[in-house]
Formats: C-alpha cells, sequence, structure tokens
C-alpha cells in the first residue's frame, strides 16, 4: 500500500474518492468528537441539546459559543451517519491536498457562518438547531470547485457531475428555505455553509491559488492526459513520500513545478 504521512492508508486521488481511504489526521477528530458525543449522548443520556444547540433567540450574547457547539451535535443515528459519511469521503480528499490547518480553518468558517445565516433569518426562534451540515456542505463546494467535472455517483447508482450536484442543492435548499417554512431542516444554515466557504476560498489568498491551481492541473489532466513527458526520474528528483510528507505540512501550493510533474506522473501510474 502507498506510503503517506497520514499512516497506511491509500493516498486520496482527485479521480477516485471513498472506499480505500483512512481518514486523515483532522478528519479523524472530527469523526472522533461528533460520534463520541453522539454515544455520550445516546447511551450516558447526556442532554446536549439544552446547553450547547444553536437557538437563535437566545444566542446574544451568553450563547454565542453555540455557534461552534451545535455542529458537533446530532439529532438521530441517520443524520450523524450521513454527515459524518460526507466528512470522511470528501473532507479526507480536501485535506489532502490543502493540510490540516487549513482544512480545519475552512471547515469551522463553514459551520459557523451557516450557524449564523440560519440565526439571522430567524432570529426570534427558539427552536434548536444542530448538525454538521453547514459544514459538510462547504466542504461539497470547495471539492466542487476544484474538480467540478468530477463523477459522484448517488445512491450508487445515479452518476453525476460535481458541479451540477452543487447547483442542485443549492436549488433544493432554496426551495425548502422559502417554499417550505417551518421545516425541521436548516436549509438556510446549508446555504450559508455554502455562501461562508465560497467567500472564505475567494478572498483567502493562499486557499485561492491552491484551489485554482488543482483546478488548473485537473482540467489539464482532463484535456491533455499524462503522457510521461518528464522521461522519468531525474537526478536529484525527490521521492513521492517526501512530495507527500511536503503537501500534508505546507499545501500543494508549496510545490515546485517538477514536484508537480513527479505527482503527476505517480497518480497516471
Amino acid at each position: 500500500m502507498p506510503y503517506s504521512p497520514y499512516g497506511s492508508y491509500r493516498r486520496p486521488s482527485p479521480f477516485r474518492i471513498g472506499p480505500g481511504m483512512v481518514a486523515s489526521p483532522m478528519v479523524r477528530l472530527l469523526l472522533g468528537l461528533n460520534i463520541g458525543i453522539f454515544l455520550l449522548e445516546l447511551l450516558a443520556g447526556w442532554n446536549t441539546t439544552s446547553h450547547f444547540a444553536l437557538i437563535p433567540a437566545e444566542l446574544w450574547p451568553l450563547r454565542i459559543y453555540t455557534l461552534v457547539t451545535y455542529m458537533f451535535l446530532h439529532g438521530g443515528f441517520l443524520h450523524i451517519l450521513f454527515n459524518m459519511f460526507m466528512l470522511w469521503m470528501f473532507g479526507t480528499a480536501i485535506e489532502a491536498i490543502w493540510g490540516s490547518d487549513l482544512f480545519l480553518r475552512y471547515y469551522m468558517v463553514c459551520g459557523i457562518g451557516g450557524g449564523l445565516v440560519q440565526a439571522l433569518v430567524n432570529w426570534g426562534s427558539h427552536i434548536p438547531i444542530i448538525g454538521a451540515s453547514a459544514a459538510i456542505m462547504g466542504l461539497l463546494l470547495a471539492y466542487a470547485m476544484m474538480y467540478p467535472n468530477q463523477i459522484v455517483y448517488l445512491w450508487g447508482l445515479i452518476g453525476l457531475r460535481m458541479k451540477y450536484l452543487i447547483v442542485g442543492l443549492v436549488l433544493l435548499d432554496l426551495f425548502g428555505a422559502l417554499g417550505q417554512p417551518g421545516s425541521p431542516v436548516a436549509h438556510f444554515a446549508h446555504l450559508g455553509g455554502m455562501l461562508f466557504g465560497w467567500l472564505y476560498l475567494r478572498y483567502n489568498p493562499r486557499l485561492d491559488r491552491v484551489v485554482q491551481r488543482v483546478r488548473g492541473a485537473r482540467s489539464r489532466w482532463w484535456s491533455e492526459g499524462w503522457s510521461g513527458r518528464g522521461g522519468g526520474p531525474r537526478p536529484g528528483d525527490p521521492p513521492i513520500d517526501e512530495i507527500l510528507e511536503k503537501i500534508s505540512r505546507h499545501g500543494i501550493d508549496s510545490l515546485t513545478e517538477r514536484e508537480q510533474e513527479i505527482l503527476r506522473e505517480a497518480s497516471r501510474r
């Protein structure tokens, strides 16, 4: 199995996500927190909702902390299963490219931003808001911006390019938010997570460069293919494990042109 700085797992590729990947470090931490809190509430009877859910009418000023804590609470098995599956599948692929620090900052910005939008739209509401869905929607947006033509399979059957999936999700949430008032689903949180994610990607120069570079490389791979024009290894070329370690520490933006070439050749093989 290929070497990875994250341990023994198949390193995520832009051409494949899902089975074969063990969660990356920050994704593992987030999975552990979410699942651990869910089990505590389920098995130990710990009532987290009353203290840590986001309640718009009670948010300011004493419960401002719930903009963070609400992301780690879930209302049932299917709720947490879906969110954690999305976190594992897309989060691992994104963290492998961005590095853990950028990934965590982006995840938190999307989650907090989504909660804030939901609270502002429903300012007088006493209905608790829980779940990581706003942050997860931000991850889907980021993946779609880097790999717009990546095909994912809904329910393992329906193939759909990421750019169309995101458009569909936005339309569904807009319809749910505007056409189904009182829905138990926090549609504005989903939309807010994507909005804050887009703003963060657009106006964070370092992250924007990473996204554009990945997207540009992906487009070249699709249009030209990789024929190994580098002529094989050259004297002084770093081994692939050092390149992967460099990505995990400093992000893909830190690679030289030759290192990117070596990485593309490895991906082709």
